[in-house]
């Protein structure tokens, strides 16, 4: 089944791809980005092979209906749970004859199983929240605003290679 990928952790975990202005249609093991050019530059260094960059600069419409016609999808699932009301009657008015199902679940599953290289990031990103936590307590002190120490977390993620 094709699928189109709105939700943006999944647009990431598939893709590599974090703007914030793009969408993924996966068919198979093909994955074609429709996003505009201020993400062209970005997405050709993440995206992974077998992944196509489609250019929607002009307009998401026609590019995403003519990939649609290209790959010949008969259904294509939407991750409902994402889709605001508005793109699904946008979907459903470009699609046509081509059936909406619902495939919200289809990645949930997917990521619940880590691969190795995953359980290696999640332990580092483990210890870089102690580290974290150990500057935290000897930086803080009373007086001090919640975004005030909301941002001294950033920095110190950032500092120590967190993304």
């Amino acid at each position: 089944m094709t699928i189109f990928v709105t939700n943006k952790t999944n647009i990431r975990y598939l893709s590599g791809f974090n703007g914030t202005a793009g969408r993924l249609l996966m068919h198979g093991t093909k994955g074609f980005l429709l996003t505009d050019a201020r993400y062209h530059l970005v997405a050709k260094n993440v995206l992974p092979a077998g992944f196509r960059l489609v250019d929607i600069t002009g307009g998401f419409e026609k590019p995403f209906q003519k990939l649609l016609k290209k790959l010949a999808v008969k259904k294509l699932g939407i991750e409902e749970t994402d889709v605001s009301i508005a793109l699904y009657k946008k979907l459903k008015k470009m699609c046509g004859k081509i059936k909406l199902v619902d495939a919200s679940e289809v990645f949930l599953h997917r990521r619940m199983v880590k691969t190795e290289k995953e359980i290696a990031l999640i332990a580092q990103a483990q210890k870089i929240t102690d580290e974290i936590l150990k500057r935290l307590k000897k930086w803080l002190r009373p007086g001090l605003t919640e975004n005030e120490i909301g941002w001294r977390v950033e920095v110190f993620a950032r500092e120590l290679g967190a993304d």
